[in-house]
C-alpha cells in the first residue's frame, strides 16, 4: 500500500504539468538572423535582427540590446505574443517573447511584415 502511495504521490504532479498548456505555445522559425548597429557620435545602439514565420506569416523583428548578443542560430524556437495592438488604419504593433535553449527568453518588437 505504500509503494501504490507512493507511486501515486510522484506521478499526480506529472500529470498535472502535462495537463497545463505552456505558456509558450508558437513556434516561432528564425530563417534569418542579423546584429544592427546604430552610431550617433560616440554612443551606439545594438539590435538582433530576425527574419522569422509565424503561423503562416513571415515578420521581421527586432530586439534592442545595450551590447550586441550575437547572431542567433536558425531553426525552431518556442514563442508567445505579448501584445497584439491594431488600429482603425490596419497599422499594428506586435511584440514576442523567444525563449532559447537554455531557458532564457528576449523579447521581440515586429518591425515588418512581408507575405
Amino acid at each position: 500500500m505504500n509503494r501504490l502511495l507512493t507511486l501515486c504521490t510522484l506521478l499526480f504532479p506529472l500529470a498535472l504539468r502535462a495537463q497545463t498548456p505552456s505558456a509558450y505555445n508558437l513556434t516561432v522559425h528564425v530563417v534569418g538572423s542579423s546584429i544592427g548597429e546604430e552610431c550617433a557620435g560616440h554612443a551606439c545602439e545594438h539590435s538582433q535582427n530576425l527574419r522569422v514565420t509565424i503561423d503562416g506569416q513571415k515578420y521581421e523583428l527586432q530586439s534592442d540590446t545595450l551590447l550586441a548578443k550575437g547572431v542567433i542560430a536558425l531553426g525552431d524556437y518556442p514563442g508567445r505574443l505579448i501584445t497584439d495592438e491594431h488600429k482603425p488604419t490596419k497599422e499594428f504593433t506586435r511584440e514576442y517573447t523567444l525563449q532559447f535553449p537554455d531557458g532564457s527568453t528576449r523579447n521581440f518588437q515586429v518591425i515588418g511584415v512581408t507575405e
